[in-house]
């Protein structure tokens, strides 16, 4: 598959079927969306979800899914996990004019893995941002291999870290040590805020979370204003959304 192939688009109703099907394959049953969470997502907030489509052998197939919506800043800085910040995940913690957009979740087929479609969901999720101009996402990142390298340290006898002693953990190349969590990091404007404990139900990452934040870097311009222009911030918008689809 080549990646310009793929095309990130606005999910639709009809889109539901597949997308449950790469949900399910790539997380397990406990916690994969179904189409009742999909089809509330999708009613309440349809800017925030949107998939990746691919053309394999001539026919169109679903291949990755990104899902956000916008909550108040009060409600992002007193969070302690991610039921409470998406309403179980049938975004009925959506407002409107939220000041802050919530990354509820990032799905992509694991045969298609290791491909730039991750890269991409992400960058098309940013750019709505910019068009609605947010100041800043926020998500919970997982710690995937925690819970492997703690069995590994018992194996020799040696203490379990916690999900904060092992976040701030480098290979011998200065890297961070966790594949998942150094996907995040490498995105322009992002940051680490701090790490949550029974932020979701996960045993590879031991319910440990990642909270992290991704800056508008174009609402720093203060160009809030414009935006208010219909015309004018249409088009301020859409150039926007186009650079940062470059640069993340």
């Amino acid at each position: 598959m080549k990646e310009e192939k793929v095309r990130i688009r606005q999910a639709t109703l009809d889109d539901i079927p597949q997308m449950v099907e790469v949900d399910q394959r790539a997380w397990w049953d406990e916690v994969a969306f179904t189409a009742e969470h999909f089809e509330s997502q999708i009613r309440t907030y349809p800017q925030g979800v949107l998939v990746a489509e691919a053309a394999i052998n001539g026919r169109k197939r679903l291949v990755g899914t990104i899902c956000g919506l916008r909550i108040s800043s009060a409600l992002a800085n007193s969070l302690h996990n991610w039921s409470e910040a998406t309403g179980n995940g049938y975004f009925t913690t959506h407002i409107p004019n939220g000041n802050v957009m919530f990354g509820a979740n990032l799905s992509v087929l694991p045969e298609f893995g290791r491909k730039g479609i991750g890269d991409k969901l992400f960058g098309h999720a940013a750019a709505v941002i910019v068009r609605q101009n947010v100041p800043y996402l926020i998500f919970g990142g997982r710690l995937p291999d925690l819970a492997e390298y703690n069995r590994k340290r018992i194996a020799e006898d040696l203490s379990k870290v916690t999900g904060e002693e092992y976040a701030a953990l480098r290979d011998g190349q200065g890297r961070i040590l966790d594949d998942e969590l150094r996907f995040y990091l490498r995105q322009p404007f992002m940051e680490m805020i701090r790490v949550l404990p029974e932020y979701f139900p996960d045993p590879e990452s031991e319910n440990y979370g990642v909270l992290l934040k991704w800056h508008n870097p174009l609402y720093k311009l203060h160009l809030g204003w414009l935006y208010r222009i219909p015309l004018l911030g249409r088009v301020i918008g859409l150039l926007g959304a186009s650079i940062i689809r470059v640069l993340v």
